[in-house]
This record gives structure tokens, C-alpha cells and sequence, in this order.
């Protein structure tokens, strides 16, 4: 069991390589870091382009990212800022002013909201997963190309919620028709 140890990794963009570092760990943990003879930790590839076993090059990066989901994240736990929603067409529709769009959960069961051009408030209901808003009100300025329309929509159309494992708040929209995000 002495030697190096090949793995065969194909690197595809955007895809996250959680089942090969599983592998890896789960093997490395199974005969133990003494049987490995890599230089510093490194992890050897084979080199894809050669039908040389013995050459090896080195990954650009392996990250392998462990966040717990944070039991403790609420609600009113924090302003939320709203970053995206996805509808099941396929659309995607994110804030052209970051950070503009901001939520946040009070007492009483109100909340209060920003957006690209005015404010607004109202109420909620929140019920294990299940959340929904009504009552909005907002103040009437007038601006060219807000997302105000949008961002408020999106609202009246929460059916649930629930916190991703990067701490994110994530909405499911009635009728399966999308999700949203804030952090």
C-alpha cells in the first residue's frame, strides 16, 4: 500500500468536487496519512495529457468549503438583503443596485423594506416554514427604472422560507413559481 496515490479528478467549471474530497478523505482516514508518500500534502493528479502514470501535477485549488447551517438564524435575526429570484421559467432577476433591497423582520409581527426608490412596511405571519406578508404600504416617489414592482411581487407571492447552509434566507414562492434569495 506504499506509493503514491493517483486520483483522477476532472475539473469542470462550476461543479463542486464534494464526492471525490469524500473518497479521498474517506480513504486517506482508512489507511492512514503514513501509507500516503505526497511532498507536503499535496494531492497527486494524474497528468490527463500524458500516458506517463508516473507524472503528476498539482491542483490550481481543491476547496472543500464545511459551514454549518446556523440553528440559530431567525427571521428578525438580522436585515436581510435581497440578492435574487429565480422563477421556475428559467428567469432570473437580481437587484441592479446592490444592497438597495433590504428586509427587515419587528416585533408584532411587522416588517419594514427598502428598495431602489422608496420604502415600505406591513405585516407578517410566520408559521414553522410558512410565512406570508400583507398589508404592504410604501411611500409614493417616483423613479425611473426601479425594480420596486418586482421586489413587491416577489413579497406577495412567499408561501415559505428557510436558511441555506451559507446562512442565507431563502423564500419559495406560491405555486412553486420561483425562490428567493437574501443574505
Amino acid at each position: 500500500m506504499c506509493g503514491i496515490w493517483y486520483v483522477k479528478i476532472k475539473l469542470m467549471k462550476n461543479k463542486t468536487l464534494w464526492a471525490g474530497a469524500i473518497i479521498i478523505l474517506l480513504i486517506v482516514g482508512f489507511f492512514g496519512l503514513n501509507s500516503y508518500e505526497g511532498r507536503r500534502g499535496d494531492i497527486a493528479l494524474q497528468n490527463q495529457n500524458s500516458g506517463n502514470n508516473t507524472e503528476t501535477t498539482q491542483p490550481k485549488a481543491l476547496v472543500v468549503e464545511s459551514k454549518p447551517i446556523s440553528k440559530n438564524l431567525t427571521l428578525d435575526s438580522k436585515t436581510w438583503t435581497w440578492v435574487s429570484t429565480t422563477y421556475s421559467d428559467g428567469k432570473v432577476v437580481k437587484p441592479k443596485q446592490t444592497g438597495k433591497f433590504t428586509l427587515k423582520f419587528a416585533s408584532g409581527n411587522k416588517f419594514s423594506a427598502t428598495t431602489d426608490c422608496n420604502s415600505m412596511s406591513g405585516s407578517y405571519v410566520a408559521d414553522k416554514d410558512t410565512v406570508s406578508f400583507s398589508q404592504i404600504a410604501s411611500t409614493l416617489k417616483h423613479c425611473e427604472g426601479t425594480q420596486e414592482g418586482d421586489f413587491s411581487a416577489m413579497l406577495s407571492n412567499v408561501k415559505s422560507y428557510n436558511f441555506n447552509s451559507q446562512g442565507g434566507l431563502v423564500f419559495t414562492l406560491k405555486y412553486s413559481s420561483g425562490t428567493a434569495l437574501f443574505r
